[in-house]
């Protein structure tokens, strides 16, 4: 490309013939300047609608990189004021293509703009939008300053407005660029900042479990928080989108991505690719979609991978022992989020078949779809896709190859990791392989956002669902009954909860969890729920859950932790507690649940108000289904006649709790209270 001029403050123009070439080709580009004359605001009025950390809001700016934007645009104008004493033979043939470049160049500036102003920084930041702002209209005036100069002769008047704004765009572009490189204090609260949750709760814990710390959080405020979500992702869904557990899952997961310019970009762009891609071929959509769906187990085993190595490199303060952790985080990168990614956006775009997204398409010459060399070559021919320019960026063959094939080693004397021989800072490493994870979790958002969108949030039919995702539904099942997971572990026959507590208070909570999540593991023999630390777990067999469940399939609808009361009977015999004592104590829990529930709406009961009635009434039914169940499944044990008696009291208040007028019906309730007196039992967990 040829070099170009510098801008001087005032122009020498020797006279010249390319002044009809000027006056024919400039114009239209000039108007391409002047289309648009108001930042792109996304439809969301004057402000960012997408809250951001202080963090976040720097990798945006120097995600945006209007200042290099900036620099490109000058150099293309530059190329353009050169022409001013040539001839048009000289150069009349290249003028359109470089005047074209000036156009591409602010349209590209206007639309990063654009994308930059959905996010709202942090209030001492937002003066950082406004540079943005700034600099891109003064880069809009500047470039429409020197054509309409050019056009009218190299006019002195409109060339000094044009030095103006050019000495304006600098030194915006400089302050923005001091601004995107400048230290800031983590602050860590990206959940607060996003979904006013707390972030030190959420991530308490694995990040499998983080869905069921999600869900428990959510269900403290769900309408409250579904409205937040729903205005912060209005460039995503739309309002009568159904927010699933799953879509509030990617979305708080987006809004929280290290990279928030680059993530919005490629959930959008893979949202409109997935629901064309439905529009067209559904049938070929779906079973590039069902392949992708198929290989989550491996997808969790580089995951897994992943988060170990980063958990390597975290403790670890030696640069020559953290290598092998961050080759290993780069490799997991490229060869199981990058690989995979860019497979199944080249079939949702018609360029591989779909055959090509299984894990291991044998019959499709697994050589030509599986490496990523090939990838790489057809992602490259499609720069026009900004999901494709992102998967293709963060490919380099030079690290991946030699990791690949261990050629990896460390120069003690330069400090510094060698690749093929070749010195690579690990840090560059390691920023890579999470700017990749970065893109293809916003390729999963942006899948999620399209199935929603078109009504299609689970279009699958499954064999068998993989472990991940039926991990994921238990997680989300414990989550939904409040109880904040810390851990999810299986083993053969045997799955695993760590919670942060366990107590005589808490434990029914704790065996609703079970009993809600266990629709989605019938092949669990035993439930084991442990707490961090502690030492007595709450041991949970098949056969004590089966029967809680064939309970509630007969009633109709479960009601937590009501129905879960017969797996107490099967904790405190594992436990053993004698039988008698662990049927004393079952009484004493469903009982508290009827006294608990009336003395919540005594004041209403005194009025007989009638919803208040049902819902006493349902609570007395269930619990009086449950000791029936736990009794049954004791069968004539010890403990079992103490069970059965309980019952028979439960039926006869339910009988009097119907016919007695409203102002009385808590004396209905007096045999109930009477049990609760009668005797305690302790357990051999704290009182909480």
């Amino acid at each position: 490309m040829e070099q170009a001029e510098g801008f001087p403050d005032q122009l020498t123009i020797t006279k010249s013939e390319l002044g009809r070439v000027l006056q024919g080709v400039l114009p239209s580009r000039l108007a391409r300047f002047e289309a648009e004359r108001q930042s792109n605001r996304g439809g969301q009025g004057d402000s960012g609608w997408v809250p951001l950390t202080v963090e976040q809001w720097r990798s945006v700016l120097l995600e945006a990189g209007l200042p290099q934007q900036w620099t490109w645009l000058r150099d293309a104008t530059q190329r353009v004021v050169s022409c001013r004493d040539r001839t048009s033979k000289s150069v009349g043939r290249r003028l359109p293509g470089w005047a074209d470049e000036m156009c591409e160049l602010w349209a590209s500036m206007h639309a990063t703009l654009g994308e930059m102003s959905r996010f709202l920084p942090p209030d001492d930041q937002v003066g950082e939008l406004a540079l943005a702002e700034q600099l891109v209209d003064s880069a809009r005036r500047f470039g429409a300053a020197v054509l309409g100069c050019a056009i009218n002769q190299w006019d002195a008047g409109l060339w000094e407005t044009a030095r103006l704004h050019r000495i304006v765009a600098d030194e915006t572009s400089a302050a923005l660029l001091n601004a995107s490189c400048s230290s800031v204090t983590s602050t860590g609260l990206v959940y607060e900042r996003w979904v006013e949750l707390s972030t030190a709760e959420l991530a308490e814990g694995d990040g499998l479990t983080f869905t069921a710390r999600l869900t428990a959080a959510w269900s403290s405020a769900q309408e409250e928080l579904d409205q937040r979500l729903r205005r912060q992702s209005a460039h995503l869904i739309n309002s009568s989108t159904t927010l699933t557990p799953s879509l509030r899952r990617h979305l708080v997961h987006l809004g929280t991505n290290a990279f928030p310019l680059e993530a919005h970009r490629v959930a959008i762009e893979t949202r409109d690719l997935v629901v064309e891609a439905l529009k067209s071929d559904e049938a070929g959509c779906l079973q590039v979609l069902q392949s992708y769906w198929d290989a989550e187990p491996e997808l969790w085993m580089a995951f897994t991978g992943v988060s170990k190595a980063y958990e390597e490199i975290s403790a670890s303060q030696n640069d020559e022992y953290r290598l092998d952790s961050v080759t290993n985080a780069y490799r997991y990168a490229m060869e199981g989020d990058v690989r995979r990614t860019a497979r199944v956006t080249l079939a949702l775009m018609n360029l591989l078949p779909p055959t090509a997204v299984a894990s291991r398409p044998a019959a499709v010459a697994p050589d030509r779809y599986l490496t990523l060399g090939p990838l790489l070559d057809l992602l490259r021919r499609h720069p026009q896709q900004p999901i494709c320019v992102a998967l293709a960026s963060s490919i380099k063959t030079a690290w991946r190859n030699p990791i690949g094939h261990c050629e990896v080693s460390w120069d003690a004397e330069r400090g510094t990791a060698l690749l093929a021989g070749e010195p690579v800072d690990g840090e560059d490493l390691l920023a890579a392989a999470e700017w990749s994870q970065a893109v293809c979790r916003a390729f999963d958002h942006g899948v999620e956002v399209a199935l929603a969108v078109a009504t299609l949030n689970d279009p699958f039919t499954r064999g068998a669902v993989p472990e991940s995702t039926r991990n994921l539904l238990i997680c989300d099942a414990v989550g939904s009954t409040g109880v904040h997971l810390l851990k999810l572990r299986r083993a053969p026959g045997k799955l695993t909860l760590t919670v942060r507590n366990i107590t005589s208070r808490n434990i029914l909570d704790l065996l609703g969890a079970v009993a809600a999540a266990a629709p989605h593991a019938p092949e669990v023999a035993r439930w084991e729920i442990r707490e961090e630390g502690g030492t007595l777990p709450l041991l949970v067999d098949r056969a004590w859950v089966e029967a809680v469940l064939g309970q509630v399939g007969e009633a109709g609808k479960m009601l937590l932790p009501d129905d879960a009361v017969p797996l107490m009977m099967n904790v405190l015999l594992n436990a053993e507690i004698a039988p008698a004592l662990a049927a004393y104590s079952v009484i004493e829990v469903g009982a508290a649940q009827v006294l608990g529930e009336a003395d919540l709406l005594t004041e209403r009961l005194k009025v007989s108000d009638s919803v208040a009635m049902s819902n006493l009434l349902l609570r007395v039914e269930h619990v009086r289904r449950a000791i029936q169940c736990t009794a049954k499944v004791l069968g004539f044990e010890v403990g079992s006649n103490i069970l059965r008696y309980f019952e028979r009291q439960l039926a006869q208040v339910e009988r009097d709790v119907r016919a007695t007028p409203g102002a009385l019906v808590l004396r209905a309730l007096q045999p109930i209270r009477d049990v609760l007196r009668a005797r305690h039992v302790d357990l051999p967990w704290p009182p909480g």
